[in-house]
């Protein structure tokens, strides 16, 4: 009968500890709203996801390059991660201004936020990443999918 408790109780144990496991091994995102008050906490670049809800290649790299252990604890540590939708439909303050959504309807339109972070010549290609550093200047950005070593290439390059 103590044998048969053990074995449950390590049995749970082992489940319990697998699920931590699990949930560790994901990204913890930034939301922008608060971003203002985690940088006054503790200063370190931002990294922000330009996305939309539509984009293949967004939940590819979601699925590919910000779950693997070495984005999500090593980048994660060094890095606020921040999602932001390309197309969304709120005014959004950024850094003391007010960006407003798309007045038109191509695809939803793209935000004035994500264009002025993340546009290239008038365009925006998704995914799109854009390193900001501590006081929200513009760094560095980059259209379209890259792999895990490629992304983590282009982030360590300064």
């Amino acid at each position: 009968m103590l044998s048969n408790n053990i074995t449950k109780y390590c049995f749970l144990f082992v489940l319990f500890m697998g699920a931590l496991c699990a949930n560790a091994q994901q990204i913890k995102w930034t939301d922008l709203s608060s971003l203002k008050d985690s940088i006054s906490l503790f200063q370190k670049p931002i990294l922000i996801k330009i996305e939309t809800d539509w984009c293949g290649y967004c939940k590819m790299m979601d699925a590919k390059v910000f779950s693997h252990k070495k984005v999500v604890f090593e980048i994660g540590l060094e890095y606020y991660f921040v999602r932001l939708d390309g197309e969304n439909k709120d005014s959004v303050n950024f850094s003391g201004r007010w960006y407003q959504p798309a007045s038109f309807t191509i695809r939803g339109g793209v935000h004035e936020l994500a264009m002025y972070l993340g546009g290239i010549e008038g365009h925006l290609n998704y995914p799109c990443l854009v390193v900001l550093d501590k006081n929200l200047i513009l760094k560095k950005r980059i259209q379209g999918y890259l792999n895990r070593k490629d992304f983590i290439d282009w982030l360590q390059v300064d």
